[in-house]
């Protein structure tokens, strides 16, 4: 590919005129910058390499002067990655747009716009996070804008947001097959899931995913003999795993449980009645659970609290249960449908997360 031409706004030109009329530290330290990052290459490839580590380390105090002499936004990493290649002779392009990932995230698929810099070397353009100056995947970026234009632009409106949801599509011979048949029959195309938005598509991924794991309680329960609390139960808690992840989960699960009991156990001397006793439990869980997120924020761990109110419901209702299994039949009793209804939700969350399960169940309900 032919190379683009760099932005030569702080061509070699423009930064000698400038730093004869002004003296800008500005100008200074981009100068020093270019010609460090001369000195330690040898070839194009590592003066860009050296050039992106050395804006990298925002404790430069070159870096520190670009950031507070230069234009208007040049304090932004990937304006001011930009803005110093280009000066450098070399083509690069501020970048927005978003980045693709395969995990599930709590809002659903929701995601940010991301800033990166494209960078001309080696033959072609490559993506480089201005904070850490590594390179990106670029197939796992979507850009929407180049350089200064705004994502949205608007005339006589103010307070404008804009929200992106983004979901892989596997279902590429269903869709096909969904697009003909809209036109063959609108009926079958019309009640079909994925003619829904995609943050709707979402919701419907997890609760066609409830049937399957009744389907497996059902099976425990009957066939195999196991004991838990009620049917649907462990397959809520399951859901609720997979916020957290599977062993975060049943860690966080059985200690809450267990401090939660204790607590009930506290309640039961003052002779609260059954809606204040549950109101008490549920505010007592929501501060466990608030406190283990600040303790993650704190060691940089993520518990996958994002959307806590649907765990917070189950936790509560199963320290309830187990209290009064543990108040009517005995703690032996109580521990050992404690325990059931972990194991069921343990293998329930192995199948509903299994990929071809969910796929089948969102594809073909009717199975």
């Amino acid at each position: 590919a032919e190379r683009p031409r760099a932005d030569n706004t702080y061509d070699e030109e423009a930064r000698r005129i400038l730093a004869e009329e002004e003296e800008t530290p500005f100008i200074f330290a981009l100068d020093a910058l270019i010609e460090a990052a001369r000195e330690g290459s040898a070839s194009e490839e590592g003066f860009v390499a050296e050039l992106i580590n050395s804006l990298a380390n925002s404790d430069d105090d070159r870096v520190i002067a670009l950031a507070a002499g230069g234009p208007e936004g040049v304090e932004e990493p990937a304006r001011r990655l930009a803005l110093v290649l280009n000066a450098a002779g070399v083509p690069a392009r501020r970048v927005s747009g978003l980045v693709l990932s395969e995990g599930r995230t709590a809002a659903g698929g929701a995601s940010e716009l991301r800033l990166w810099v494209d960078v001309w070397f080696r033959g072609g353009w490559r993506s480089i996070d201005p904070d850490t100056g590594d390179e990106l995947d670029a197939r796992h970026l979507l850009p929407l804008t180049t350089g200064e234009r705004p994502v949205i632009e608007t005339a006589g409106v103010s307070g404008v947001s804009a929200s992106y949801t983004l979901a892989p599509r596997p279902e590429d011979a269903a869709t096909e097959a969904l697009r003909r048949s809209d036109e063959a029959a609108p009926l079958v195309a019309a009640l079909s899931l994925l003619s829904l938005p995609q943050d709707t598509q979402y919701v419907f991924r997890v609760l066609m995913l409830i049937p399957v794991g009744a389907v497996l309680i059902a099976f425990l329960r009957q066939v195999v003999g196991l004991t838990t609390f009620g049917t649907f139960m462990p397959v809520l808690i399951a859901l609720a795993f997979r916020e957290t992840s599977l062993w975060t989960g049943v860690v966080l699960f059985t200690g809450i449980v267990m401090i939660g009991l204790g607590l009930r156990a506290y309640f039961n001397g003052l002779q609260l009645l059954i809606v204040p006793r549950l109101a008490a439990v549920l505010s007592i869980v929501a501060m466990l659970m608030a406190v283990l997120a600040l303790l993650g924020g704190a060691f940089k761990i993520t518990l996958g609290f994002g959307i806590s109110l649907f765990p917070l419901v189950i936790i509560t209702m199963t320290i309830e249960r187990m209290s009064l299994v543990w108040d009517e039949f005995g703690a032996r009793e109580a521990l050992m449908r404690g325990a059931g209804s972990l194991v069921a939700a343990v293998l329930s969350y192995v199948m509903m997360s299994n990929d071809y399960v969910e796929h089948m169940a969102f594809m073909f309900p009717e199975l």
